[in-house]
């Protein structure tokens, strides 16, 4: 009777809220409302980067709090959107997110020094580390290394390494190596030999990282992740529209400062806006994700505990005769059950 009480339920209990959502934005595909907002997310910063290009080149306000506003801002963001993506990973075991963890990793240690090498920051008149060419040269690396980072993941879409399948305990390990030696491989020569390397800047004018070429292979760069991200993915899921966001973001970063080309220029204020646009864009979408899967647990709880009291409603009903609504043999059974039990523990005899 009770297989009978559970089976006459199933059609009454409804499912929980995990039959019906994935709860990554790695894997579960955008909405059309989703792209559409993406879209005009695009278009919102490209219009008004193109709006403000003719003026990039004049002089604004210097506003001494806005650069290490910048900076922290940035930098928290890239700490935190890399803690949760790895974090995303140990429960998943998908090796593309590791790629982006790896670069935001990058992109966060890259800053932090870069923080250290600003004059004034800390010591008055002068930087922690470095030199006058060491804070341009880390605006390229970090730059480039977001962009390599969603490139290696883009690839990854389509390919996968041996050692992924075979020892996926590892991958996070080798990758957190790897990061470790590339932002190694970058710091060393911009700090201790940051007299040698080729000038870029000069007393905030930093013209020369466009007629250098740099600047310039680092748009190609970026707009060519752009191009293997759609081609490889189509924009397909939630993090891969907002991976474009934050693609489009930098490119206009780039374009705009190098427009400006001096510190506190037009370009420059508005070309450290889109860099934290494009910092933030992931990490607005992993918490808009904690939110929902908070939400979604909520529900399934409330869900689980309707249907306890569902099956207990059928349970009663089990005990009770169809016909007559007295109680049944079955709940006769269980309650001699309980007498001859009880009086075993209590060295009693029970009789009927």
């Amino acid at each position: 009777m009770t297989d009978r009480a559970l089976n006459a339920g199933d059609t009454a209990i409804p499912k929980p809220a995990w039959h019906h959502a994935s709860a990554s934005p790695a894997t579960r595909l955008a909405t059309s409302y989703q792209r559409r907002r993406a879209l005009w997310a695009c278009v919102g910063i490209v219009v008004a980067t193109m709006l403000l290009l003719p003026l990039a080149a004049f002089m604004g306000p210097q506003v001494p709090a806005f650069l290490p506003s910048y900076q922290t801002a940035t930098v928290v963001a890239y700490i935190i959107i890399t803690y949760l993506i790895f974090a995303h990973y140990r429960a998943t075991r998908t090796l593309d997110l590791l790629y982006i963890g790896g670069g935001c990793f990058y992109c966060a240690g890259i800053l932090i020094v870069q923080f250290l090498a600003l004059p004034g920051m800390f010591l008055p008149q002068r930087a922690v580390l470095g030199g006058a060419q060491t804070t341009i040269w880390l605006w390229v690396f970090w730059h480039a290394g977001m962009a390599l980072g969603i490139l290696l993941y883009a690839a990854s879409l389509r390919w996968s390494p041996a050692l992924a399948t075979r020892h996926p305990e590892r991958i996070e390990q080798v990758l957190m190596a790897a990061v470790v030696v590339a932002l190694v491989t970058s710091l060393v020569p911009v700090i201790v030999f940051h007299e040698q390397l080729p000038q870029l800047e000069d007393n905030g004018n930093f013209h020369r990282v466009v007629t250098s070429g740099i600047g310039p292979f680092l748009q190609f760069i970026i707009a060519l992740t752009l191009l293997i991200l759609w081609q490889v993915s189509r924009f397909k899921t939630v993090l891969q529209v907002w991976l474009g966001v934050a693609l489009v973001a930098l490119l206009c970063d780039t374009s705009i400062t190098m427009a400006g080309g001096s510190q506190f220029s037009v370009g420059w204020y508005v070309g450290r806006c889109n860099a934290l646009i494009s910092a933030t864009a992931l990490l607005l979408i992993y918490l808009r994700e904690m939110n929902q899967v908070y939400l979604k647990t909520v529900q399934d709880a409330r869900l689980l505990a309707l249907n306890n009291a569902m099956l207990e409603v059928k349970m009663d009903q089990v005990r009770l005769d169809d016909l007559t609504g007295l109680p049944s043999r079955s709940l006769f059974l269980e309650l001699a059950e309980t007498l001859r039990s009880r009086g075993l523990l209590n060295q009693l005899a029970v009789a009927l």
